[in-house]
């Protein structure tokens, strides 16, 4: 019995830091927010650091300078707090998208929420092949006063 001791132990080990691992509250949701070019388009990405869900989009199309997204993510302790992103964080920032800051936004009517703020109103829609931990807005045209 006492050969056997060494290898349970492990594989009890082993298994306790997977569990860990997967049930671990992150220490932020939004892991990274930058602005891509795809052909021709620019493309606002979201990357979050848990699986996450879109369920609602408001207003359903631009030109807006307010989007809102409402999401499912996974049930995590701790889930419940209000995260922000100010010009400063975000990637690839542009004239063509002029994004200003993006919230998550977890203790609000109707949330949690992703709220995306912009200078002037732009035309969007959210790209449908979305992964499970990114979400990817779609600026369809340069924003309005552009040229």
């Amino acid at each position: 019995m006492r050969r056997y001791g060494v290898p349970i132990a492990a594989v009890v080990l082993i298994l306790a830091g997977i569990l860990s691992h997967f049930f671990t509250v992150p220490d932020r949701l939004l892991e990274a927010v930058r602005i891509i070019e795809e052909e021709g388009q620019a493309v606002v990405e979201v990357d979050f650091t848990v699986p996450v869900r879109q369920e609602g989009l408001l207003p359903e199309q631009g030109p807006s300078t307010l989007v809102q997204i409402k999401l499912r993510t996974v049930a995590l302790a701790g889930n419940d707090r209000n995260e922000y992103l100010g010009r400063g964080a975000l990637r690839g920032v542009s004239r063509r998208v002029p994004l200003t800051d993006v919230a998550y936004e977890a203790q609000v009517p109707g949330g949690p929420l992703l709220t995306l703020r912009f200078e002037r109103p732009v035309h969007f829609r959210l790209d449908p092949a979305d992964g499970r931990k990114r979400l990817r807005l779609i600026v369809e045209e340069p924003a309005i006063g552009e040229g």
